[in-house]
């Protein structure tokens, strides 16, 4: 099953096309076969794994669990560890950074990845690598009211690229909280609290649907800025694995236009 699992993630990385407008990324339809797919959506974690029913409560709130426990723990699914064990594997992080062999020679030429040393976030740590690959379960809770769980932003510039693959339940009926590619509609922008760009700033240039077995991976610099359209009133959670590669410096830095006096106190009155 383990390389049945890795020969239809790599197939959906290798088939996808990738763009390079505004910023690199790919987006794969359909990455594992539907009896598969079926078979590990049945599977995904129950919400109560993720946390007490006090947060379960909150609002469109985003929860995870790190691959770090999913692998060392023994609630997890044997074949989601396997799918785990892959994604922060040397070789799934070959595939995708070969992808973007050229972006990442324009980006970053000082990068040479056929010498890092590659681990795991929460097994292995920066004192003895240069990468750690990170995979996690990630829910976003029910929405009662309308709304984002995360508009436009920056990931921290640490990481070298993020990866979500979709599992939306199949009697999921709600519309939207589909991802968002946002194009920066000036040189220089503002950033504030948590990373986050103003709408006024950006205009939205790709949506990818959320629906079940769609994966997008981008690749992080100072241009990817992205997000989450706002989601109906549901029911359902949100479900989802995301997987990245931590870089032990910054890979960029953030040069941002200072946000006028003016603006801030505007914003404290909305």
């Amino acid at each position: 099953m383990y390389k049945l699992f890795n020969s239809q993630i790599l197939s959906s990385v290798s088939k996808s096309e990738l763009q390079e407008d505004p910023y690199p990324y790919f987006f794969a339809d359909k990455v594992f076969d539907d009896n598969l797919y079926d078979k590990i959506r049945d599977k995904f974690p129950e919400n109560n794994n993720f946390a007490n029913q006090e947060t379960l409560q909150k609002n469109n709130f985003s929860i995870k669990i790190n691959v770090s426990e999913v692998l060392q723990s023994d609630n997890f699914d044997q074949d989601w560890k396997e799918i785990f064990s892959f994604l922060s594997s040397r070789e799934f992080f070959d595939v995708v950074t070969d992808k973007y062999h050229n972006s990442i020679r324009n980006y970053y030429p000082n990068l040479n990845l056929s010498n890092l040393k590659i681990g795991i976030e929460g097994i292995d740590s920066f004192e003895e690598k240069d990468i750690l690959l990170d995979c996690q379960f990630g829910i976003n809770t029910p929405t009662k009211k309308i709304s984002s769980v995360r508009k436009s932003h920056f990931d921290s510039n640490k990481l070298l690229y993020t990866g979500l693959i979709y599992l939306r339940d199949e009697l999921d009926d709600s519309k939207g909280a589909n991802f968002v590619v946002y194009k920066k509609k000036f040189e220089k922008i503002s950033i504030e609290e948590g990373r986050s760009v103003s709408d006024d700033q950006v205009e939205l240039l790709k949506e990818v649907p959320y629906k079940g077995n769609n994966m997008v991976c981008f690749l992080n610099g100072e241009n990817s800025i992205h997000g989450v359209t706002p989601k109906s009133i549901s029911n359902f959670t949100r479900k989802f694995i995301v997987f990245n590669a931590v870089y032990s410096k910054n890979l960029f830095e953030f040069n941002p236009k200072k946000i006028s006096l003016l603006r801030k106190i505007f914003k404290k009155l909305l």
